[in-house]
């Protein structure tokens, strides 16, 4: 069976049965079997650590037919396989429980970007029957651990969805490309254009906000009661220049942003972030909704409301919970940098 890297060495074995998170991932060697390089074995902030579960080989397969080839040769010998991503996620990744084979994903994406704005979606296939997301009812979805008890228990209390539908979630492209019945999460500003790079064709994309109403504020700023009592004006800076930044990079001149982007993360393609500036603005990520009339980082409390209402009925959050100790609108709204966008 050939395929791009195959490695049964201690060393690599070990590095994919980690459970932490690995910070600078791993690199692939095309001279010879996948290396596993810099990996950090204690959580941010934690003292825990994983204790490896080995497996018997790591597959690296670079693309379909390979993924096909292994799959086949596995099931034959009803050999378990551990797909393994690109170790990006800040959650723990891929455990295995005791021997087989680890199943590299990473040569079936190659794409790494920082993503400057964000929206997560439902992707889906062209031409398997799917054009709302009433339709995924039944159908496996692939999504991350952490999603499960947030919009998941609002899609399912919603459409009937069931977690029996739930597959893995491995933030690579790869799973979804094999299998046309898959639906998978992602964000609108980027696993699309990876599709149509890798796969060559344009997935259904479904967003969670517009089609199925999921009010959740993303990406908020987070910070401690104390600094807000007693340091406010630290605070509003913070706030303030976010907020101008966001509308220099939409309205004004975003090559130094990019340009910044690109020294963080070197592999990232100009069509990538050309991609996503674009979708940005073509959803209004950053400036709709309330921030055309609030200013960019608009909150209210009634979308508040309505989404702890929502999250509260799925079970979320405990019914009578004093949730407007969670935020406040003391730094926002105030319509600060709205001159920007004229």
């Amino acid at each position: 069976m050939a395929v791009a890297a195959v490695s049964n060495s201690a060393y690599d074995l070990a590095g994919f049965s980690r459970g932490d998170r690995w910070d600078t991932g791993h690199r692939r060697s095309r001279a010879g079997a996948a290396q596993v390089t810099g990996f950090l074995l204690v959580q941010p902030g934690s003292e825990r650590r994983a204790e490896p579960e080995i497996r018997n080989l790591v597959v690296c397969p670079s693309d379909e037919a390979e993924i096909i080839r292994v799959a086949r040769a596995a099931a034959r010998f009803r050999v378990p396989i551990t797909p393994r991503g690109g170790g990006t996620g800040n959650y723990g990744q891929a455990v295995p429980l005791a021997g087989g084979i680890v199943l590299d994903m990473t040569g079936l994406d190659a794409i790494e970007w920082a993503r400057p704005g964000q929206i997560r979606v439902q992707a889906a296939h062209p031409d398997v029957g799917i054009n709302s997301l009433a339709d995924m009812k039944g159908k496996p979805i692939a999504i991350s651990r952490q999603t499960i008890d947030t919009w998941w228990r609002f899609l399912a209390d919603k459409y009937g969805f069931s977690d029996t539908q739930i597959r893995p979630y491995s933030s690579q492209i790869g799973p979804f490309l094999v299998d046309k019945n898959l639906i998978q999460q992602g964000y609108v500003t980027s696993e699309p254009f990876a599709i149509e790079t890798e796969g060559h064709f344009t997935p259904k994309v479904f967003l969670l906000a517009d089609d199925a109403g999921y009010k959740s504020y993303a990406t908020v700023i987070e910070t401690t009661r104390k600094l807000v009592q007693t340091k406010p004006d630290l605070v509003q800076r913070m706030v303030d220049a976010t907020i101008e930044g966001w509308y220099s990079y939409l309205y004004g001149d975003p090559f130094p942003a990019n340009t910044l982007i690109k020294r963080e993360n070197p592999e990232i393609f100009d069509a990538q972030i050309a991609y996503s500036y674009g979708k940005m603005k073509e959803y209004g990520i950053i400036d709709s909704g309330g921030a055309k009339t609030l200013g960019t980082g608009a909150m209210t409390d009634a979308r508040w409301q309505t989404f702890y209402e929502s999250a509260a009925a799925v079970g979320l959050y405990p019914k009578g919970l004093d949730y407007k100790q969670a935020y406040t609108l003391q730094f926002v709204d105030k319509k600060h940098g709205m001159e920007a966008a004229k």
